[in-house]
């Protein structure tokens, strides 16, 4: 066998320490330890789950968390983080789907038992949803867990003050919680809250530097905030990642035919129809970026008129 491929001695310690143990005597016997080769498989999937999370990809944070499961159904972390993906992603059914299948016992446990209450208000349970994290929060008043699941019962039942307040209340004392953020800064602006959405969302770039619902919500922000061209700038970094990203087409569309840059807001506006083409609000932005663009390149087009016939009447 060539040298070049034989293991390192490192490698071969390594393995040799994995896999074969020696007694007292002196005598070496193998062992093999079926639990931990579970664990290595189920930490390494999980590790490939929070890539996909950092990068704001949710529907392949999940499928590999859901893969990490089918291999240990009974994993507390394995459950607690495709629990928690789901409610970011807010997966209704899904969540459902996760409570109906774990261990009873292991149900019982925190955090679990208390996102359950996440997995009622997204079924349409709040009251049943609001007595379970209720009860929660007078035994672990405040716990990062019972927090989020405060919050994030709120949220799912369009309670935007209350579920901005307890996210409030759960950075304020657990800052480097990893989850929420973009839920958070949702309720936050639909309270008029958005420098402190702001902040969150400049906290979760720290990790999660490729997510595109962060850029496109600093934009909202900075839009809220009459910071117009770091919106633009917001809006573009968005599109960088995703660029059939509809409404960030569309916001930036929008600032664009406002700025006078028409023919930027038209080819903007166009994609973002493509992406929606049965809204009559960004056929209204479309005709009016196309009105000032008829005796140029920018003209709406024979197609887009059609739409605008059809859904304006």
């Amino acid at each position: 066998m060539d040298a070049r491929t034989l293991p390192s001695m490192a490698a071969r310690h390594k393995l040799l320490d994995r896999f074969f143990r020696r007694a007292d005597d002196g005598s070496v016997y193998f062992v093999w330890n079926a639990s931990d080769e579970i664990k290595e498989k189920v930490a390494h999937i999980l590790d490939r789950a929070a890539y996909h999370w950092r990068r704001g990809e949710l529907d392949k944070a999940i499928e590999q968390a859901e893969a990490a499961l089918r291999i240990a159904p009974d994993s507390p972390t394995a459950n607690e983080i495709a629990i928690v993906y789901a409610i970011e992603a807010e997966r209704s059914q899904q969540l459902k789907h996760m409570f109906d299948r774990i261990p009873r016992d292991l149900a019982n446990t925190m955090p679990l038992a208390v996102l359950q209450a996440v997995a009622l208000a997204h079924s349409g349970h709040e009251s049943d949803a609001r007595i379970l994290v209720g009860k929660f929060a007078e035994q672990y008043t405040n716990d990062a867990y019972v927090l989020f699941a405060r919050a994030e019962v709120s949220y799912a039942t369009q309670q935007w003050n209350a579920a901005a307040d307890t996210f409030r209340t759960l950075y304020g004392i657990h800052a480097d919680f990893p989850y929420g953020h973009i839920h958070a800064a949702k309720a936050l602006l639909a309270s008029g809250d958005a420098d402190t959405a702001r902040g969150l969302l400049e906290l979760r770039l720290q990790t999660q530097p490729r997510n595109a619902d962060v850029y496109h919500l600093l934009g909202n922000c900075f839009e809220a905030l009459g910071q117009i061209t770091r919106a633009r700038q917001q809006y573009r970094e968005a599109l960088s990642i995703q660029p059939d990203r509809g409404e960030s087409h569309f916001r930036l569309g929008c600032l664009e035919r406002r700025a006078g840059q028409f023919q930027a807001a038209g080819q903007h506006l166009r994609r973002a129809l493509e992406q929606n083409p049965d809204s009559t609000e960004i056929v209204r932005e479309l005709l009016a970026a196309g009105g000032r663009l008829s005796a140029g390149r920018g003209f709406v087009g024979l197609r887009h008129a059609v739409q605008a016939v059809r859904l304006l009447g």
